[in-house]
């Protein structure tokens, strides 16, 4: 007691109270300081530390110390009876109060007085080009997307995506109704000229709401100083913004990794083609982020971008047996950008990519947070975690589809999100949800908006409509590779084996198990695989993929000792995990249960069996593409077939077919259920749905064929549909 009082009376309470909110006042102060005056940011952790080091100091001085008539002096050579530590007391007690007070007053300004901020989003529309030479349209987009970077790393502003506002390029728009198609309160536009060595550039920031001019300023620069230009222009475009709105902190803009002017212009040279979005422009784009990394070999953002084009390049699919040669890439400019700038978000998406390829979510999923960390506004980190988290591999929808709500809000003009959420309502057939995504996709991609109406008939097996969505998604954009193998499985279906082969050379591993070419399925992969290329035909997968794919095929093809060793791996690799967050699927794990099954060892089957059973268990319950109800039944009839329960097994495989599930008719590792009479009904029903799907389709592609300019049917099939029709 007798501490707790003396400490009381040297006034150490009362010091600890004040130093507390003289430092809180200090701190208010120095946020506004930092942001007018456009200061480095660790200042304001500086001043805290310097704060809290000084809080104990305060405390000991206290102690140790008084304040008397004369000055400071030792507590202990203060005479007894002339301590005035009750008066410094009551001056503490009227400091504190003064200070309660002015925050007081401070808050209500805050709360009742403040207008309340501006909305705090802006879109950066593409800069003009008044050059003479329309060649240097690069140079005034790459500027433009420049500026945009800064802003988009600006903690509290939303910034709009520049593939949803470079879409207003050469428009000659109102700027109330593009604010109002992207939804955001600021815009900032400019024009660029660049003749002679000599850069103008010209920025202004508009309020999108009344039209009216915020800012606006104009620089005259050596083509030289083109990268100091650079930067002096994005500060003074985030003050102009930040006097606008509030704003928590004031992003600057991040030293350029890139001297050479030459190289960044490479550099702007590739991002303008890579925004073209066509196979030619890729190709130009690797060409010049490549042209910019041998000039200055530490340019980490020409290394991310060079990487994530290489990705693309893989995507496009137009060159397959190259794939293996881009991932590679990919990875080597992916993790040298990273190592030249550890925070880089565009490197970190890439690794995130990569490390999808190969089945590594949960590390995916942590570059892709980095990304998001380090530029709060990008909205392709934003769109891919939630394709990871909420689609096909962790099935937790509501978080994935928050993230692409995100996204979208970001890149209105996003088209993977309403592709991705469409997707996971059809397979749970909400068709009328379903309907409202796809309508809002045909704006931006008619060409995916047209295979998913086609789609939404297929999965109730009319396979017909998945054919011709597939058709009349090419008819919008034959540029869309990928579908035409699409277009080939729905053929396959059909049982079309001419068409098939005439628009796929050599058909799809998938193709030929449709029509039960098991043999010719195995040799082109066992090819594939020793080519080092990817066994789907793209986009490029890892090793993990092209086991299971192949040993199922070799499975499928009754060899089943060369099946083993690869499905084996394939299911180690996967985590002993089935389809969500593996890469094992049903019909790999019912190969390698049968081939243990067949050897004898049934332990190792029976745990199989369980896992595929779960596995079905938590696809009914989780929202994803893969949970597909007919999907599920199969998956539970197999694992139910191979566990001995032989009725109950044919019951849900009766069940998906019913519902449109298609069967693969010769695979040699379900020869016993194939033997089963209890099979038969199912056999005959997939082949009666499969010739009326057949006549369906042949009675359009024969007779009205609005796709002729694109595909025609074989001569001999129309001859055989015709004959068959007549009475």
């Amino acid at each position: 007691m007798r501490a707790f009082s003396e400490l009381k009376r040297r006034n150490v309470f009362r010091m600890a109270v004040l130093y507390v909110l003289a430092a809180w006042l200090v701190m208010q102060v120095a946020e506004v300081v930092i942001g007018l005056a456009n200061l480095p940011e660790w200042i304001g952790p500086m001043i805290l530390g310097v704060l809290a080091v000084g809080f104990p100091i305060a405390l000991v001085f206290s102690w140790f110390y008084e304040l008397t008539p004369e000055g400071v002096a030792l507590e202990k050579d203060v005479p007894e009876g002339a301590s005035i530590t009750h008066v410094t007391g009551r001056r503490m007690d009227f400091v504190v109060i003064a200070i309660l007070a002015a925050g007081l007053l401070l808050f209500a300004y805050d709360k009742w007085w403040v207008p309340a901020p501006a909305d705090a989003s802006i879109a950066v529309l593409p800069f003009k080009n008044l050059s003479a030479d329309p060649e240097q349209e690069y140079f005034a987009e790459g500027i433009a997307e420049e500026i945009l970077d800064v802003l988009a790393r600006t903690p509290g502003l939303t910034v709009i995506a520049s593939r949803s506002s470079f879409q207003f390029k050469g428009e000659n728009l109102d700027i109330k109704e593009v604010g109002r198609a992207l939804g955001v309160a600021l815009i900032l536009e400019g024009s660029v000229r660049n003749e002679n060595s000599t850069v103008r550039v010209g920025a202004q920031l508009i309020d999108a709401e009344a039209g009216t001019h915020l800012w606006s300023q104009s620089y005259d620069r050596e083509f030289e100083d083109v990268l100091a230009l650079q930067n002096e222009l994005s500060k003074a475009v985030v003050s102009a913004v930040s006097e606008h709105v509030r704003l928590t902190s004031i992003s600057k803009p991040r030293a350029p990794s890139v001297e050479d002017p030459e190289a960044y212009a490479a550099y702007m040279r590739g991002m303008h083609a890579k925004r073209l979005q066509t196979e030619a422009g890729l190709r130009r784009a690797i060409e010049q982020f490549e042209k910019a990394v041998e000039l200055e070999p530490g340019y980490a953002q020409a290394h991310a971008e060079l990487a994530r084009a290489h990705l693309s390049k893989i995507r496009s699919h137009e060159a397959l047996e190259s794939d293996a040669a881009n991932l590679a890439a990919a990875v080597r400019h992916a993790k040298l950008a990273l190592t030249l700038e550890p925070d880089l978000p565009e490197a970190h998406l890439a690794m995130a990519y990569i490390s999808g390829l190969d089945g590594r979510f949960d590390e995916a999923i942590r570059y892709l947070e980095q990304a998001i960390h380090s530029n709060p506004n990008y909205a392709p980190a934003y769109f891919l975690l939630g394709s990871y988290v909420g689609s096909f591999f962790q099935g937790r929808y509501a978080k994935g589809r928050a993230l692409w709500k995100k996204a979208q809000d970001l890149n209105p003009v996003l088209a993977g999100t309403y592709w991705n959420e469409a997707n996971i309502l059809i397979a749970h057939r909400e068709l009328d949800e379903a309907l409202e995504k796809i309508d809002k996709l045909e704006s931006i991609s008619p060409a995916r908006a047209a295979y998913q109406r086609g789609y939404v008939g297929a999965i109730d097996g009319d396979w017909a409509d998945g054919a011709i969505g597939a058709l009349n998604a090419l008819q919008v954009d034959p540029s869309e590779n990928w579908m035409w193998r699409v277009l080939a499985n729905y053929l396959a279906r059909l049982g079309l084996e001419k068409e098939v082969r005439a628009i796929s050379r050599p058909p799809s591993i998938d193709a030929l198990h449709i029509m039960g070419m098991t043999h010719e399925a195995a040799t082109i992969a066992e090819k594939i695989v020793e080519e080092n290329r990817p066994i789907t035909g793209g986009p490029v997968y890892s090793r993990k993929l092209n086991l299971r794919i192949l040993g199922l095929a070799l499975a499928a093809a009754g060899e089943f000792e060369n099946a083993r060793p690869l499905l084996e791996e394939a299911w180690e690799l996967s985590g002993h995990r089935v389809t969500v967050d593996g890469l094992f699927r049903s019909r790999e794990a019912a190969a390698l249960i049968a081939i243990r099954l067949r050897s004898d060892i049934k332990d190792p089957a029976d745990k199989l069996i369980v896992a595929l059973q779960d596995d079905a268990r938590r696809l009914r319950d989780v929202r994803s593409v893969g949970g597909l109800s007919y999907n599920v039944d199969y998956q539970e009839g197999l694992a139910a077939y191979f566990d001995s329960q032989h009725q109950m097994g044919l019951n849900l495989i009766a069940q998906a077919v019913d519902q449109g599930f298609y069967i693969w008719p010769n695979e040699a590792y379900l020869q016993e259920l194939y033997e089963d009479p209890g099979f038969e009904p199912i056999r005959r029903a997939q082949e009666q749905r499969q010739a009326r799907e057949r006549e369906r389709f042949l009675d359009i592609a024969c007779n009205e064929n609005p796709w002729a300019d694109i595909w025609l049917p074989r001569e001999e099939t129309c001859q055989q549909f015709y004959a068959a029709a007549s009475p």
